[in-house]
């Protein structure tokens, strides 16, 4: 009774704070581009021929196999992690493959069991200089750790066995600059660095050495990812922009311009083309581009003055959770987080509640199946359960079968939260 309580109660705080989060039409599709490196002009909050309706083409739905009802509940788990502070980098908290969560504090980085136990053999590296981000391989078999003497560790997990170090490319800067950000390749071969200067460097790993640097924005960068199969890399920062390079060469392929800086972005687990970006201050709207295509594909404004701090999508059910902080301006001590979990941008089957009021939700991470999501607020990190083991069995059975015939009876059924 108090779960569905909940669920009605966040219902309503989406519907205020964001008008028709439920079966309204939010989308509007934008044209292809017509230049091979560019989208015409700036999405500064919304594409340039956004009032054009063209109401021949069907709303845009992306692959997913929704859960059949809400599940997320309070969290059954609390980890205090003091003087844990966000900041605009995204990389200060990950989950890995091998279910070891990993918060970057201060001089320290500690790594603890995704299972929580009392007794589990936790882990920290300390240093003398301040630890600036944190990423597992896709393995979860190394960690890379930067710092801000413009250094990054490589270590490997479980020994602590140090295995590499770099230094950020002093040459191409008139200051010293600081890893912000992190992406391995699929391989776990290569690590691709994001920095305050503005640069993207490429390491290969086993081999210790540095494979490539590129100047991908004039200010800090603070987030970057490789697309699923290593077609391109994406990164955001200060510039309030995205850059898209192709791999491996970090050709500049396309560019989307934003009012204000972006920190949310994420590849669609199951389609190796399609990224979500999440609008900055001012803006916090929610943008699908095809990317092989330089394409448009939907679109989602609001009404409310807030930013996007993460898209998450769920690798098993295709759901994307979307974290927004909203601030009142003429009240500054009006400001809190909403979550919801979108089977598509017209249909709300989940949302995340805050455990505290007035909080930001700065980072979120999916544990390795996908079942349990972490949420940061403050200096504690919140774990939520978001698939249950009978739910998990039945879209495990749904993967087994045919693709289309999966996506042809998701996309006919509904799942909107009422």
């Amino acid at each position: 009774m108090g779960l569905a309580w909940q669920k009605r109660s966040m219902a309503r705080a989406l519907e205020t704070i964001i008008p028709g989060a439920g079966r309204q039409r939010l989308l509007q599709l934008s044209q292809r581009t017509s230049a091979p490196q560019t989208v015409p002009g700036t999405l500064a909050g919304r594409p340039r021929n956004f009032d054009e309706t063209n109401d021949s083409l069907d709303e845009y739905k992306w692959p997913v196999r929704p859960r059949r009802c809400p599940v997320i509940g309070k969290p059954y788990t609390m980890l205090d992690i003091p003087h844990f502070r966000p900041s605009l980098r995204k990389s200060l908290l990950d989950w890995s493959s091998m279910n070891m969560l990993a918060a970057a504090v201060d001089h320290g980085v500690y790594v603890m069991s995704g299972n929580f136990e009392l007794n589990a053999d936790d882990s920290k590296f300390l240093f003398h200089d301040t630890c600036t981000a944190v990423k597992f391989s896709n393995s979860g078999r190394k960690i890379a750790i930067g710092r801000s003497s413009s250094l990054t560790s490589v270590y490997r997990i479980g020994s602590n066995k140090f295995c590499c170090e770099f230094k950020c490319a002093a040459t191409n800067h008139s200051f010293s600059c600081q890893p912000q950000c992190y992406a391995w390749s699929n391989d776990d071969r290569y690590l691709v660095i994001g920095c305050s200067g503005g640069y993207l460097e490429v390491i290969n790993v086993p081999a210790g050495v540095k494979k490539n640097i590129v100047e991908a924005s004039v200010s800090d960068i603070v987030t970057v990812s490789f697309s699923p199969k290593d077609r391109y890399v994406a990164c955001g920062g200060r510039e309030a922009a995205v850059r898209i390079f192709t791999w491996p060469d970090l050709t500049p392929f396309m560019e989307i311009g934003y009012l204000s800086p972006v920190r949310a972005m994420a590849w669609h687990p199951w389609e190796s083309s399609i990224l979500c970006i999440g609008g900055g201050q001012g803006d916090g709207s929610l943008s699908i581009w095809n990317i092989q295509r330089q394409m448009s594909l939907g679109y989602r404004a609001i009404k409310f003055d807030g930013c996007v701090d993460t898209v998450l999508w769920n690798k098993v059910t295709g759901e994307m959770a979307v974290n927004w902080f909203v601030r009142d301006h003429a009240d500054p001590d009006n400001y809190y987080a909403a979550m919801p979990v979108y089977a598509s941008f017209d249909n709300v089957t989940d949302a995340i509640i805050p455990s505290l009021k007035k909080t930001r939700i700065p980072y979120a991470a999916w544990n390795p199946d996908g079942t349990q999501i972490a949420c940061q607020a403050r200096d504690s990190v919140f774990i939520h359960g978001f698939l249950d083991n009978k739910e998990k069995r039945r879209l495990e059975e749904r993967k087994r079968l045919p693709r289309s015939r999966v996506l042809n009876s998701e996309l006919l059924s509904s799942h909107s939260m009422r």
